[in-house]
């Protein structure tokens, strides 16, 4: 009997459990659905350089499919922001093994070389800030949160509005508790974009269906989105009016 399998990936300063909305609204009952934790997984997880993550991944999705005791189903890969780039990594170098994708708020590469510089060297300093113990987690949230992909304007046009007291926005904060610090750096290092393939070369490669979900207000992703819909006319692109780059709140 044939089955239908979904691989979900969460983002930087994620959760396995934050894709349940989703879940619950999208995932027929007969499907399996895995979300897989980036930070504990003992095979998937941030310890692995970005390619070699991706092999690892593809060696796993073959286990499933053609492993001995497996029965036959149709995969689907979701990834949401880091976890998307993950997901169009295994999509783009194995898109034989899937069905069907649903990408939110993910950037295939960079292009320009400059670029890449710039970032690496970002992504390497807040690396240092994830594990200094002089940066209290709160402090160092509020930080997080006031870079411009999440400080957007708000649904009426107004100018953004930075987060006063962090630890009231329950529905943005994460507990300290929830994650290591070394592994959040790691993965700033290892995932970051600069050190990702540019997967715009291959994105045509990608064959069946794709849902990209992007809001309305992240125009940034907006422009990346309708740009992967102009290389690859499989691409069924939904912008969500009022919302920003975390789309995995509500849907």
């Amino acid at each position: 009997m044939e089955t239908n399998l979904i691989y979900a990936l969460h983002g930087f300063l994620g959760l396995p459990s934050d894709w349940e909305t989703w879940r619950k609204k999208l995932v027929p009952s007969d499907s399996r659905f895995i979300s897989i934790d980036l930070w504990n997984d003992p095979i998937l997880n941030c310890s692995l350089s970005f390619s070699d993550w991706t092999k690892a991944f593809i060696n796993q999705v073959k286990l499933q499919i053609h492993g001995v005791n497996s029965h036959p189903c149709k995969i689907s890969l979701w990834g949401y922001s880091m976890g998307g780039r993950l997901a169009l990594s295994a999509l783009t170098q194995a898109p034989e093994l899937f069905h069907h994708a649903m990408i939110l708020s993910a950037n295939p590469g960079l292009d320009d070389q400059l670029e890449r510089v710039n970032r690496l060297q970002k992504d390497l300093e807040w690396a240092e800030k994830f594990l200094s113990q002089d940066l209290p987690w709160s402090l160092l949230m509020e930080e997080w949160d006031q870079q411009p992909v999440f400080n957007l304007p708000d649904a009426m046009g107004d100018s953004p509005k930075p987060l006063v007291n962090f630890e009231s926005a329950t529905k943005f904060y994460r507990k300290e508790t929830d994650f290591d610090r070394t592994r959040l750096a790691m993965a700033l290092d290892h995932w970051s974009i600069a050190r990702q393939p540019n997967l715009w070369l291959d994105l045509n490669k990608i064959n069946f269906p794709i849902d990209w979900h992007v809001g309305s207000l992240d125009e940034k992703y907006v422009a990346i989105a309708k740009r992967a819909q102009s290389v690859n006319s499989l691409i069924r692109l939904t912008i969500h009016k009022n919302r920003g780059h975390r789309l995995l709140e509500k849907l």
